[in-house]
Parts: structure tokens; sequence; C-alpha cells
């Protein structure tokens, strides 16, 4: 009986080709070879595979925010919606300008929301060629209130202290942006007018440098505090007095309390609103519960105590 099965004395390709499944023998151990050492270098060069390729992002000396100048309070005339809600190009190049200097450098010179600025914001700037997603909607009724009330809970802030045409212009100029930008009905426009009172004008607040304002704010409570300090002396100098003994008694931090009283005047008017004073914020203005269960008579005295030297101070 012949073996059918047994070994070649050579190997004879033409048969590989008619087995191909013959050959895994063969490049097998070249695979595992190669897997192997590619695996290594991989392990030991972890360090060059992860290296960050991307160079930093510097911000321009040119984009860098000017501080908001000394502006003073006006009446922004009002404006008939209808007409302001209609895009000519007059209007676009206007809000073009006005959009690179307010909006570019978060939302991009394009409107992709890949401006410099909002790289680091959580969520990212709007992309406004993108039609979904958006917080208010892309209409110019829903654009007109963010720009009135900023969106919280991100970096798009309020830009109402820009005049009404020229947020009129930045929304046509963004609008021209979109492939199909959807347009507010006239009820929608109606309701805007309504709400936000265009067609009647608006007044607007005075605005100073941030600051201009955190020194305006220092010297006030510089103030105020040398004016604290002033009565804190009078109320240890005359510590035997009835009056002042009872302040200093039921109190944890005399400066503190002083300074609560000093910044109200309705505790001036009656003996009454100075206990409602008290009351009001017995656990933050410097004084022990204690002092809520003094009679009236020893309330009359610090009353009297207090507002003779206050106004003495003033």
């Amino acid at each position: 009986m012949s073996n059918n099965i047994r070994p070649e004395d050579e190997i004879k390709f033409e048969n590989l080709l008619k087995n191909p499944t013959r050959l895994f023998g063969i490049i097998y151990p070249y695979f595992a070879l190669i897997f192997i050492v590619g695996g290594l270098y991989w392990v030991f060069n972890l360090d060059w595979a992860y290296k960050n390729t991307l160079k930093p992002q510097v911000l321009a000396r040119d984009t860098v925010a000017e501080p908001i100048a000394m502006k003073k309070g006006s009446m922004m005339e009002g404006v008939d919606i209808k007409v302001a809600s209609k895009s000519t190009p007059e209007l676009i190049n206007k809000g073009k300008e006005l959009y690179k200097a307010n909006c570019s450098s978060c939302h991009g010179d394009e409107g992709q929301g890949n401006g410099i600025a909002g790289k680091g914001l959580n969520p990212t700037p709007r992309n406004f060629t993108v039609p979904d997603g958006w917080k208010n909607g892309p209409k110019l009724a829903d654009m007109w209130k963010t720009l009135e009330e900023g969106i919280a809970g991100s970096g798009m802030v309020a830009y109402d202290y820009l005049p009404v045409m020229d947020r009129f212009a930045i929304i046509h100029f963004i609008h021209s942006l979109m492939s199909n930008a959807p347009q507010s009905t006239d009820d929608e426009l109606a309701q805007m007018d309504a709400t936000y009172k265009l067609s009647e004008g608006k007044v607007t607040s005075n605005q100073i440098p941030l600051e201009n304002a955190v020194t305006a704010i220092e010297n006030d409570f510089k103030t105020l505090n040398d004016k604290a300090g002033n009565i804190e002396k009078n109320l240890v100098y005359y510590r035997n007095e009835p009056g002042a003994k009872l302040v200093v008694e039921n109190s944890t931090n005399l400066r503190k309390f002083i300074i609560s009283l000093l910044r109200g005047t309705e505790w001036k008017n009656s003996s009454s609103d100075f206990v409602n004073e008290i009351k009001s914020g017995i656990y933050n203005n410097g004084l022990r519960p204690s002092v809520l269960r003094l009679n009236n008579e020893e309330i009359s005295q610090m009353y009297s105590f207090l507002l003779r030297t206050v106004n003495e101070t003033n």
C-alpha cells in the first residue's frame, strides 16, 4: 500500500501556488519578528511618538483688546425696526468692520469659531456657518437677544453698549457669512421691538475703564474704612458710657459692624429701624446674637450713641 503523505525531497514551488496556505509556515516567523521589532521600537520611542509638534499659539499684539475708553452715557435714538431689519450693502460693510473689531478674535474672520482668543473657551465660540446647535437661534431677533443679554455660562458677553444700528450691522454681516440665513417674521420683529423698546430709544450708562472702576472702589472703601476707624476709636474711648459699652460688649468685630452701618441710612430713621438693621444681618454684621436679647432701653442707648457718633464723624 503506497503512502500518499510523505515529505518531499525538495520544495516544488508549483505546488505552493496550488495550495497557498503552505506559505504561512514559511512567512510566519518573518511577520512575528517584524511585529516584535516594531513593538520594541515603539516602546523605546514613546516620548518621540507623542511629542507635540504643533507650534504654540501666541496672541498677536494687535489682537489684544484695547481698554474701554471713558464714555458718558447718552440716549440712543430709536429705529424703525422694519427698515433696520433689511440687509443692505452699506450695513454689511459697516458690520464687517464692527465684527472685525469686536467678534473676530473669538469667532474667526470667516465666522467659523476658530479665532485665536477663543481657543481656551469652553464651550467654544459659535461657528456661524453651522445651522444647528444655536443657544438662542440664528434669526435676527434671536441674535439680537444674544447681543443684548449675552449667554450665561459661556464666554459670550452682552454688547448692549453698542449703538442700536451697529448691532443690526453686525447681525447682517454674520448673516452674509451663512449660506441660507433664516429670517425673522414680522411678528417676531414686533415682539423684539416690544421687548427691547428699539423704536423708543435707550438710555446708555456711563462707562469707565476697568482700572478706573477698581481705583474708584478702592478709594470708596478707603474713605469708608477711615470713617469706621474714627468711630471705632470713639467707641473705645467712651466705652464706659452705657451706649458705647453695650456696643463693645455685644460685638465680635467692631470695624465690621460700623462699616455695615455706614453703608446704610435707613437705620438712622428710628430705633425700630435700627433693630431691623441689626436683625437682617445678625450673622454677618460683626454683632453677637446676644444683642437681640437686649431690652428697649438698652437698644435705645446703643442707638442714640451710634447715631450721634456717626453724624459727628460725617
